[in-house]
């Protein structure tokens, strides 16, 4: 079965595979919001979300690998996130860890909501001034705004949640 869904934070994620799988559902795969399932039992997995920006995949691999040995199966691996699931209860991160993925995940959010407003600007007045080709780049560019924006609020939004604000 496949199903869209953009969750917007990768607990999110996991919540919403966790809630798929109490129904009897097994995440498979996730690309851009578009999700696998598989029928299985119900609450048969519990599911996490790695990090794997910055790792190589040798780092990759080893951690995989570590997990295998913990009865902790690895699924499928979307953009720089790799899908986990067990038959046991588990974490992948203690609270300071999560806090310090979800800093890297929002900083260039952060720059990325400065910057695009300034592009879009120059965009538009390329488009009146000199080709309305430009009108296509500006939607591209106000799409990639508007995605960095809402990741950048809810990124913050789980942040001050971990720090129990």
């Amino acid at each position: 079965m496949i199903r869209f869904k953009y969750c917007g934070t990768h607990l999110k994620d996991e919540e919403y595979m966790n809630l798929m799988s109490s129904k009897g559902w097994l995440a498979t795969s996730l690309v851009e919001g578009f999700w696998n399932f598989e029928k299985g039992k119900e609450n048969e997995y519990t599911y996490r979300v790695y990090y794997f920006r910055g790792m190589t995949q040798k780092e990759i691999d080893k951690k995989i690998n570590e997990l295998k040995k913990e009865d902790i199966e690895f699924v499928y691996r979307y953009s720089f996130w790799g899908i986990f699931r067990s038959k046991n209860s588990f974490e992948l991160y203690n609270k300071k860890e999560q806090l310090d993925v979800c800093n890297k995940i929002r900083k260039p959010m952060i720059c990325a909501s400065i910057i695009c407003p300034i592009v879009i600007l120059i965009l538009i007045i390329l488009s009146l001034k000199v080709s309305k080709i430009f009108i296509i780049v500006t939607c591209l560019v106000s799409i990639y705004y508007l995605v960095c924006l809402y990741l950048f609020i809810e990124y913050t939004k789980l942040i001050n949640q971990i720090k129990g604000r």
